[in-house]
């Protein structure tokens, strides 16, 4: 038991972009709740005890023409169980205003310590902070679906990094540089 919880607690909290995981999922023509489900299901699998999806707020509206979003009672069930975080929205005569989901997600990962999930790069935001650079070139998890299975990568930062394992843990080194193999210090 104590062995579980000194695991888990090494474990980096993830953060997933909701929009992007489902999207991904729908095959980019719906908005499938149900994908975000399998990720988390994923790292509640792994061990994971902080994990955090941000959705826009917008997307609790009912499935509409520009709306295509299916089973949203995950949605409902991941904030019940405190995984999910809306980032806000609101309407101003009937236009809808959006906050930047991916600003969150970002922030989130940086202050945190934890490993984005998404496909997205963000190239917009590399630039904001030195923190939020470091935590895009080297804590971001892509993935794939295949069908309902969801599949990070065993090499997430290519082929001469830390295995998936060593990835998502805490004192997982982090490649600083094209040398950092060949041992530390300057001269």
């Amino acid at each position: 038991r104590s062995s579980d919880l000194r695991h888990s607690e090494q474990l980096r909290p993830i953060i997933i972009d909701g929009s992007n995981v489902a999207m991904r999922h729908g095959n980019n023509k719906v908005y499938s709740c149900r994908g975000i489900g399998l990720c988390v299901d994923y790292f509640i699998r792994r061990g994971h005890k902080e994990i955090k999806v941000f959705v826009p707020s917008w997307r609790k509206e009912k499935p509409s023409a520009e709306n295509r979003i299916d089973n949203q009672e995950v949605l409902t069930a991941l904030e019940r169980d405190g995984y999910l975080a809306f980032t806000p929205s609101r309407k101003i005569q009937g236009k809808r205003v959006i906050c930047y989901d991916d600003r969150f997600i970002v922030r989130h990962a940086a202050v945190s310590n934890g490993v984005i999930v998404s496909n997205d790069t963000y190239r917009d935001l590399v630039e904001e902070s030195p923190q939020w650079k470091e935590v895009i070139e080297r804590r971001l998890l892509m993935y794939t679906f295949a069908g309902d299975y969801f599949m990070p990568p065993d090499d997430p930062l290519g082929r001469g990094g830390p295995n998936i394992d060593a990835f998502l843990r805490i004192d997982a080194p982090t490649p600083s540089g094209p040398y950092q193999a060949r041992g530390g210090g300057g001269g």
